[in-house]
């Protein structure tokens, strides 16, 4: 299951704190851009995020 635009957005806003007062008015026009680059990627506007995820185990004798 992939992401919709408006997820993509939400994780940005969500991983970096202070972009939104950071954008202030601008915050429209920035979220335009991130639609129109992501629908010219994906005009299907389904986005899958691939994780890679590492386990380091240790136990003690």
């Amino acid at each position: 299951m992939g992401r919709t635009i408006e997820q993509v957005i939400g994780y940005l806003y969500s991983t970096s704190l202070p972009l939104r007062r950071l954008l202030g008015d601008r915050q429209s026009a920035f979220e335009q851009a991130v639609t129109d680059t992501l629908l010219a990627i994906d005009p299907a506007a389904c986005f899958t995020e691939f994780v890679a995820a590492e386990v380091l185990t240790a136990t003690r004798y």
